[in-house]
């Protein structure tokens, strides 16, 4: 057996208690997946809460780029049978069976079974961003100097946002549930960010820092949001957070860069931010830059110097996926350590613990010695993006585990 890499947690006689696990820290190594490199501009990539689907588009010199996918985390890919075209924005629902692509001025594409076929929507647009909720059913776009768009049905059709047209929008992203969203623009009348608590149909401008937002994201509450500037001379800055659903905002001890996508975990707590090389630098390498506490602090990568353009998350922030515009696309990984949790339930008690970017296997013992593999498979929550399973309560005190299988 590998070392048990979570919590456990005794449960029994209406008594509860945690016994914490200590664990190392590791570092942020990245490491250059087999996808292609020569003469594609990989432009946005998204991930599945376990990271283990990912999907990601890409322009050409000629404006007309692949999708490609891969199943296996990021080890082979395969690229689409969609046509090349300007691909300039992806989004993925957590399990990664629904996904919608964007492209650039014209119109938006929508897949339900992992990439395999894919059908045209009948809207067009000037398109930046696009984002999903957990379910894929509720998405929402931006289109520079156009409007936010709306979808309630996996991205098959779109509805323009009352008010939020002509704003040069760049990004948005949104809750698990769908409800709560944010949209970044540059600069534009009104204000920079916005929110909405009603999945997009309307919009309040929020009291940000006067800066051109190009990326954004948000925690699975939609209570912990991130908005990076970037765009050249249009307003690089650092990155800023608020923590009470886009209320107020702070700035934060990053660098100034002309950032170009920032993602975070399912909690807000961990977060990653790409840049482009600083000030056409050749040799500046460090433009990827991560955060374990909210944002308060970062820490660079070691990372080769290249114009970074877009990351995504796995949904406990250890999985992360990164494209460059010529570059190819970039994967860390470091060891999940997953937090198993207790919630009462109707009829017995459900046991919680965070996707991780990795495989494992909930176990019982009423002794701490012998330890029995359940058969129950987890379902996933998708207002919370947690792996639950849901047990009759047992007679006397049981303990429950994660271990790697």
């Amino acid at each position: 057996m590998k070392p048990v890499l979570a919590k456990l947690l005794f449960a029994g006689l209406g008594l509860c208690a945690v016994i914490s696990s200590v664990f190392p820290a590791t570092g942020q190594t990245w490491v250059r997946t087999s996808a292609p490199v020569t003469n594609i501009n990989w432009s946005s990539i998204a991930s599945s809460a376990n990271g283990s689907q990912i999907v990601a588009v890409a322009q050409t010199p000629a404006l007309a780029g692949p999708i490609y996918i891969s199943s296996d985390a990021g080890n082979i890919w395969i690229s689409n049978a969609l046509p090349s075209k300007t691909w300039i924005a992806v989004a993925a629902s957590a399990d990664g069976s629904k996904l919608v692509s964007l492209n650039r001025g014209g119109t938006a594409y929508a897949s339900s079974n992992y990439g395999v076929s894919w059908t045209s929507s009948t809207t067009s647009a000037n398109w930046y961003s696009v984002g999903s909720s957990a379910d894929g059913v509720t998405m929402v776009a931006a289109a520079g100097s156009g409007s936010l768009y709306t979808s309630t049905n996996a991205g098959s059709s779109w509805s323009a946002g009352a008010g939020t047209a002509g704003i040069n929008w760049r990004a948005v992203a949104g809750s698990a549930d769908g409800n709560k969203w944010v949209a970044v623009n540059q600069r534009a009348l009104g204000g920079s960010i916005y929110t909405s608590t009603n999945s997009g149909i309307s919009w309040v401008s929020n009291n940000a820092p006067s800066l051109g937002f190009v990326a954004a994201a948000s925690s699975v509450d939609g209570k912990i949001l991130a908005a990076a500037p970037g765009g050249y001379n249009l307003g690089n800055g650092p990155l800023c957070i608020s923590t009470n659903y886009g209320a107020t905002w702070f700035t934060n001890t990053s660098p100034v860069l002309t950032w170009t996508a920032i993602a975070s975990s399912a909690d807000g707590k961990k977060l990653v931010a790409t840049a482009l090389k600083a000030d056409g630098s050749t040799t500046f390498s460090n433009s990827i830059f991560t955060s374990t506490n909210y944002g308060v602090t970062w820490n660079s990568n070691t990372v080769p110097a290249e114009n970074w353009s877009a990351v995504a998350s796995s949904a406990d922030g250890n999985k992360l996926v990164a494209t460059t515009i010529w570059g190819g696309i970039w994967i860390s990984q470091t060891t999940p350590s997953p937090q198993l949790n207790l919630v009462p339930s109707p009829g017995g008690l459900t046991l919680q613990w965070p996707v991780p970017a990795g495989n494992f296997v909930l176990q019982q013992s009423t002794d701490l010695m012998a330890w029995l593999d359940l058969t129950n498979p987890p379902s996933l929550n998708y207002t919370n993006l947690q792996n639950q399973v849901t047990l009759s309560p047992a007679n006397g005190c049981s303990f429950y585990r994660l271990k790697t299988p």
